[in-house]
């Protein structure tokens, strides 16, 4: 455990290399891109008013379009983070395999690295929430954004904790890293991105079963002010904590393997 807060430490002491390569890495990812950084908050944004004016007329939802449009633009701008910290944490060993060996740099430097990558469309997205937000006639309070806070702690934890969970497990097995994909095609399908809970008549509970709809959640009620049920609250700290218990206890056990699987690959 004390070798693990130790890498952890020496990792985090690394930040300013973390920040640059990562930046170099969006840089490389966008190449050639006029918009660049702005691509993926502005696919978003169209991508998300299509589909609140098609599904409103579909779901036959009561209300103005925009304030319909600001909550699938928030949902949509939180599954995203959620949906490309998991693919990109789930691969994070098998793309720098070279470099583990080669460099010999803690393997937390990586997952910071994927995080970082993973969150940055997040974060350059908030202005644009904020902005629709407030347009739509509501103004949050400093409760939303301790929840906004609170939300996006959760789900760093929650990725530390899945990147060497899973992502070690992937590292080792590649279907994992398919069956993932295949589990978040059909996460988004059955998590409230684009249609509310409500719709689920009697049957909410069954969010609880979602693992996803936590952080969701949280987001959604620091950003536009649904009402917040603490039982999703809770069901976020859970999942959270289970991740980064279950990554710590992998990492102890396989981490000397780590060096002779990348040399296989």
């Amino acid at each position: 455990m004390i070798s693990l807060l130790n890498e952890v430490k020496e990792s985090l002491g690394m930040w300013r290399y973390i920040l640059y390569s990562a930046y170099l890495k969006i840089l490389i990812r966008n190449a050639g891109s006029k918009l660049g950084l702005l691509w993926e908050p502005l696919s978003t944004l169209i991508v998300s008013s299509v589909l609140a004016a098609v599904w409103i007329k579909v779901l036959g939802i009561e209300g103005l379009l925009l304030d319909y449009f600001v909550y699938v633009y928030c949902g949509m701008v939180i599954w995203g983070a959620i949906s490309s910290a998991v693919s990109n944490l789930c691969a994070t060993l098998v793309k720098n395999a070279p470099s583990l060996i080669a460099r010999r740099l803690p393997v937390f430097v990586y997952i910071y690295e994927d995080i970082v990558i993973s969150f940055t469309p997040f974060v350059l997205a908030l202005p644009f929430v904020f902005l629709f937000v407030l347009i739509s006639g509501y103004f949050p309070s400093f409760r939303d954004f301790g929840l906004i806070i609170l939300g996006m702690v959760l789900m760093l934890i929650a990725s530390l904790g899945f990147s060497i969970s899973v992502g070690l497990s992937a590292f080792f097995l590649g279907d994992i890293r398919q069956i993932v994909a295949a589990i978040m095609r059909l996460g988004f399908l059955v998590t409230p991105v684009i249609w509310k809970p409500e719709r689920l008549e009697g049957y909410e509970y069954l969010l609880m079963l979602n693992p996803f709809y936590g952080y969701l959640h949280i987001l959604r009620a620091g950003f536009i002010g649904t009402p917040l049920q603490l039982q999703y609250v809770y069901q976020a700290i859970f999942v959270s904590t289970l991740l980064l218990l279950l990554g710590i206890l992998m990492y102890r056990n396989m981490k000397i393997r780590i060096q002779q699987r990348a040399s296989m690959l």
